[in-house]
């Protein structure tokens, strides 16, 4: 009967760990390749490494004691591995909890990491991979146990409370310092009731593994199992990162345009605001379309203006000559989109050139409180809805892609910046139209 259930345990566990691990390899391609370029989600991709990781552990553990070496007991280095693996298990969930708090806290100060989208994340899960081995080791290096290439028999291990140092002192340093980041992102409010439920789990896991050899099956299989599936179908709340998620909402665009003032470029800007205006005036009314177009040209366009944007020399060219012998038969959404499209191309570049200093201004962190404060952060997404979109629909706003047609209208308040009315938005006096004319 105990070899049976011991069986189950075993099998059952190694395909608990192979959903993860196979999630892991299906989406892990998707961030390197910047399909997917939102940090949070990164965060719980390489989270998911973990699992991986733990799933090569046990393969190895099946294959030395039923391939290589059958009915003999195992190497001392086996016995860490294996230990090792199900710590990471327990404790990898925590990693996209500890990103968030260490990206706000550095973002508050100011201080950007080169490559922090992909590079940052990957750090933290390495670092807490590595201090679950350290602490291992540590357990280890003590005189009374063998060199690791010595067997050693469970009658030994557990005669000699082998088993309990190395299950119980990882386990409780990593649990408080889990505990702590929980706590800490309770104060930064930032939503920990995912994590309270990893937390939950892996205690039970723990739990039933030292009550009763009866639960082990429950304890080594369907926890781990639900653990994972936590972990990628938890929405995870992110912050916006890319271009098109800075300009998802009216209190980004303004926040970008103040900033943008204060480098002398928010011309780039408000061109893409009048652009998106002459479009929607397309589809219903000709005329004045191309009475908008005129003015866009008039402001953008035109060596005179004191908002000319910075263009190519032919795409300046090329644009006037077709605005100057455009009629109002010409005049339709198709027309307009192709018309501005190699300008919005070089305009796009501009933007997310200054992006990056945005994130790192007093301004962006402004931005985000704005944000939670008026419940307009961008939509909260799992790791298995990111990936089911991706593979099913047309979905691309995990990869950042800007289409102006699906930004907030901004052109009556950016207009009256551009005439020189004097407006407020957050701690910022700029010629701007504040929160409240929203």
């Amino acid at each position: 009967m105990r070899q049976s259930i011991e069986d189950v345990t075993e099998y059952t566990y190694l395909v608990a760990e192979g959903i993860a691990a196979t999630a892991f390899l299906i989406s892990a391609p998707l961030v390197l390749f910047k399909r997917i370029r939102n940090n949070a989600l990164t965060a719980v991709i390489f989270a998911s490494f973990g699992f991986f990781l733990v799933f090569l552990i046990d393969m190895w553990d099946f294959v030395q004691s039923v391939v290589l070496w059958p009915g003999k007991d195992p190497h001392l280095f086996s016995v860490y591995l294996v230990l090792v693996g199900v710590d990471t298990a327990y404790f990898v969930s925590a990693c996209p909890l500890l990103y968030s708090i260490l990206s706000i806290t550095l973002a508050r100060r100011n201080i950007r990491i080169p490559f922090s989208n992909s590079v940052f994340p990957a750090l933290v899960v390495a670092a807490l991979i590595l201090s679950n081995m350290l602490l291992h080791t540590i357990v280890f290096l003590r005189p009374s146990f063998s060199w690791p290439w010595k067997r050693v028999s469970y009658a030994y291990m557990t005669s000699t409370n082998f088993l309990f140092i190395l299950m119980t002192l990882p386990r409780f340093v990593l649990f408080i310092l889990w505990g702590i980041c929980v706590a800490i992102g309770d104060i930064l409010q930032y939503p920990v009731k995912g994590q309270i439920a990893h937390m939950t789990l892996s205690l039970a896991c723990m739990a039933a593994g030292f009550a009763s050899i009866l639960l082990v099956p429950f304890a080594s299989s369907a926890l781990p199992l639900l653990n994972v599936t936590v972990l990628l179908t938890s929405p995870v709340m992110t912050f916006p990162r890319t271009l098109a998620q800075v300009l998802g909402s009216k209190t980004g665009c303004l926040y970008y345009y103040v900033f943008l003032k204060q480098e002398y470029a928010s011309e780039n800007i408000a061109f893409i605001f009048a652009v998106r205006r002459a479009i929607e005036h397309a589809r219903c009314d000709r005329f004045h379309a191309l009475l908008c177009i005129r003015d866009l040209q008039a402001k953008f366009l035109l060596h005179s203006s004191d908002f000319g944007i910075n263009l190519p020399m032919e795409t300046e060219a090329t644009l006037n000559i077709a605005i100057n012998k455009a009629t109002e038969a010409d005049v339709s959404v198709e027309w307009a989109r192709s018309l501005f499209e190699p300008a919005l191309v070089d305009v796009r570049l501009v933007l997310e050139g200054s992006l990056p200093r945005f994130m790192g201004s007093s301004l962006y962190a402004e931005l985000i409180q704005a944000l939670q404060t008026l419940q307009e952060l961008p939509e909260s997404r799992s790791v298995l809805r990111v990936l089911l979109s991706l593979f099913f629909t047309r979905d691309t706003s995990g990869s950042g892609q800007l289409d102006i047609e699906h930004i907030p209208d901004m052109w009556e308040i950016i207009s009256k910046d551009m005439k020189g009315e004097e407006l407020l938005v957050g701690t910022h006096r700029s010629t701007l139209t504040g929160l409240r004319h929203l």
